[in-house]
């Protein structure tokens, strides 16, 4: 009776500790690395702790993979690598990539190697590539500080936008577009960014605008007062667009043969004017004819000149009997000389 016992208690204890070895590994925890959670950091560290049971653990297999095999188990057909005695494992200098960690602990049982579950942990997020294509398009000009900015970055999910310089705070949302306020005064503004992904990478660009808040001015610019046609010359501080003759009203005259400049066609241009009468002539170009390259259309611009020839009545410039009879004189040499010319041609 005593010996069947015996015999009931080791074969019971025996059990026991062959069942304990199905125990998965505890405590599994990875550091600097969080599951699901990317980094830039390139190690991984793992510690755990040995499984419930009163079995000893002689070991443990280990294995890091970019590859997710739900189900896996060590056995002997992929235990061929050299299992660890730690309850710790480290890998470092990792690729970009997603890595999931397996590990069981193995266990001598009638000299036999037992293999316990494999505790699957991850994925674990390498990475280390910043935002990529990062741009800022702005307009070249403006006319408003108001503008609009579209933004590229791919891979980003913060960024930060400043006047100032480049920052690591303030972090918003990423968005591919947004309203931007342009620091106040007519120049050259420069516009920063920096771009952040959930691993931690960060880019900077930057862009430039020219803010110009001012309308196109113009000089205006005739020819001799006395001699027609009158040539007139339009000279703009700035760039401009959309100009030409109907633009340009003239009181007490003719506009004609309009031509931008040879050399500054954007800024230069150039008309006649045949007055219709002795006195002033007037040039008026409304508000907003013509706008520079920002957008800005120009104030009114009015130039008048005086033109001192009649043109109903040219007189004769003698002024006595003696000069009337010097002036036919001189008229009927002139047709002399002209018929002779003639005959001799």
């Amino acid at each position: 009776m005593i010996k069947k016992n015996l015999f009931l208690i080791i074969f019971i204890g025996a059990g026991i500790m062959i069942s304990n070895v199905s125990a998965e590994i505890q405590n599994l925890v990875s550091f600097p690395h969080i599951i699901n959670d990317a980094s830039s950091e390139t190690q991984i560290n793992f510690n755990w702790d040995e499984p419930d049971g009163l079995t000893p653990v002689e070991g443990y297999y280990v294995k890091l993979s970019t590859t997710y095999e739900p189900g896996f188990e060590f056995d002997e057909t992929n235990t061929l690598e050299n299992p660890i005695n730690t309850t710790s494992m480290s890998y470092q200098e990792l690729e970009d990539g997603n890595y999931y960690f397996y590990v069981a602990a193995y266990y001598f049982i009638d000299m036999e190697e037992v293999y316990g579950s494999t505790k699957i942990s991850g994925p674990y997020i390498v990475d280390t590539t910043p935002p990529l294509n990062i741009s800022l398009k702005v307009p070249e000009k403006t006319k408003s500080e108001m503008i609009t900015i579209s933004i590229n970055a791919t891979g980003a999910n913060k960024m930060c936008i400043s006047n100032l310089n480049f920052c690591n705070d303030n972090w918003i949302n990423f968005e591919e577009s947004m309203q931007w306020q342009l620091m106040p005064g007519y120049g050259e503004k420069t516009i920063y960014a920096s771009f952040v992904d959930s691993a931690g990478n960060s880019s900077n660009t930057f862009t430039t605008t020219f803010l110009d808040m001012s309308p196109p001015t113009a000089t205006i610019h005739s020819s001799s007062s006395d001699i027609t046609p009158v040539h007139i010359t339009i000279r703009f501080n700035e760039v401009v667009s959309d100009f030409d003759l109907s633009d340009i009203t003239v009181y007490n005259g003719n506009k004609v043969n309009f031509m931008p400049d040879e050399t500054n066609s954007d800024t230069v241009f150039n008309f006649d004017i045949f007055p219709e009468k002795k006195g002033s002539v007037s040039i008026y170009i409304p508000p907003n004819s013509l706008v520079d390259s920002a957008g800005n259309g120009n104030n009114q611009i009015i130039y008048s000149f005086l033109f001192q020839v009649s043109v109903e009545k040219i007189s004769v410039p003698a002024t006595n009997e003696w000069g009337k009879i010097i002036f036919v004189f001189i008229l009927i040499c002139s047709s002399v000389l002209v018929m002779r010319r003639r005959i001799d041609l």
